[in-house]
């Protein structure tokens, strides 16, 4: 097994971010911590979603061209006792990085309606919702500290 490459061999997307996605109208949409995997995996905790309503969610990503990259998300939302399926989303984005530690881009959220409590398909339909908006992150390092403290 070879082991030629090494991490600065990664794309600059790969580690961990603290993200916000805004609507046009500035409302806050999403707001949390993201992780990018140099498997082409994702994995996001959003700090708007309470844990008993769903607030990890899954996606896969890939480079579309120099620092930029697509981003396919797939959270899963239940009502807030945690019992039901409450609706099917579907997040993507297209970033940028504008520097080592900086990016930017633009997402749509499109929520569906499940078919079911027992399954995770949707009935053959639009969405019920879109949303579009920008996403700009943060890197979090070593060093970073909780947003907002004064250490």
């Amino acid at each position: 097994m070879s082991d030629a490459g090494t991490w600065r061999d990664r794309p600059g997307i790969v580690g961990m971010w603290r993200f916000q996605l805004l609507a046009p109208n500035g409302a806050v949409v999403d707001d949390g911590y993201a992780q990018w995997h140099s498997d082409g995996t994702e994995i996001q905790n959003s700090g708007l979603h309470a844990p008993i309503t769903s607030n990890f969610c899954l996606g896969v990503w890939q480079q579309v061209g120099p620092n930029k990259y697509q981003l396919n998300h797939f959270p899963l939302a239940w009502d807030p006792t945690g019992q039901t399926p409450a609706n099917a989303i579907q997040l993507t984005e297209t970033v940028k990085l504008t520097d080592a530690n900086h990016l930017t881009g633009t997402f749509t959220l499109k929520v569906y309606v499940w078919t079911s409590t027992s399954s995770l398909d949707v009935a053959p339909s639009t969405p019920v919702a879109t949303i579009t908006g920008t996403v700009t992150a943060t890197r979090v390092t070593i060093n970073s500290t909780v947003p907002g403290s004064t250490e």
